[in-house]
């Protein structure tokens, strides 16, 4: 997978020609392809895709919901410290991206354009 070579494993190390037949298909390397361009491509913070979190076009609308696991955790190891704002036990806050006009959500090729014309 790591070569992009069809038939990385399969060759003579000598030789290098064909010495077998390949497990993996062209459409096994589109998909590790794509898997690897969302990895690399999602901010780790919030879990949205960079194109979509630095776009124009999107806004985020914000809403709370509580993990219960985090929230026995956090009974359990409550500090004593006093602060302007105190969560509820397991509290946290998600995130849902909308668009400005009201359209899709922009595309990978739209973001890398944008950043394109920053420069």
């Amino acid at each position: 997978m790591i070569l992009q070579d069809f038939y990385a494993g399969f060759r003579d190390s000598f030789s290098g020609e064909v010495d077998g037949e390949p497990v993996w298909l062209p459409w096994d390397y589109a998909l590790a392809n794509a898997l690897q361009i969302i990895e690399d491509h999602t901010d780790s913070e919030t879990g949205h895709l960079i194109w979509v979190e630095q776009s124009e076009r999107v806004t985020f609308d914000a809403s709370k919901f509580t993990k219960k696991s985090v929230a026995a955790v956090e009974r359990k190891t409550k500090s004593s410290k006093s602060k302007a704002y105190e969560a509820a036990p397991g509290e946290r806050w998600r995130t849902v991206p909308r668009t400005t006009d009201g359209g899709p959500l922009p595309t990978m090729l739209e973001w890398r354009d944008e950043q394109a014309r920053k420069r």
